[in-house]
């Protein structure tokens, strides 16, 4: 997986380089469960490590606060998401479409999720 190869190597690296101290591993361990169960997305999983307190592993109250603040997106409010920004953005490539729809979603949508939404979703408008 490029996410837990982007999670375990190149993000910690980064962000310790930009805080200025290193992450505890144990620290983004309680995510890796829920992203492959679905119940956040990996995108979310940089943006906690960037505004969270990386010195220490993430559980309990804690982490059930993060888990409820980045839930996914329910799948019709996406889907509508997704049609709006293909009508603002006729003829516009899907990447194009996809960061449009990231905008709207702040990080509570798998982009691989939106992308196949953004097919399905043309694939009606033809």
């Amino acid at each position: 997986y490029s996410f837990l190869s982007s999670s375990l190597l190149e993000w910690p690296a980064e962000i310790a380089t930009r805080k200025k101290k290193e992450i505890d591993p144990e620290f983004f361990t309680p995510l890796f469960g829920p992203v492959m169960a679905g119940t956040l997305a990996s995108s979310s999983v940089k943006e906690i490590m960037e505004k969270e307190d990386i010195d220490a592993p993430l559980s309990g109250q804690k982490l059930q606060k993060i888990l409820a603040e980045y839930a996914p997106m329910d799948e019709g409010v996406l889907r509508a998401i997704v049609r709006e920004a293909l009508t603002e953005l006729p003829g516009a490539k899907p990447s194009v479409v996809m960061g449009k729809v990231m905008q709207k979603a702040r990080g509570k949508a798998d982009g691989k999720r939106i992308m196949e939404l953004i097919a399905e979703e043309q694939g009606r408008m033809l």
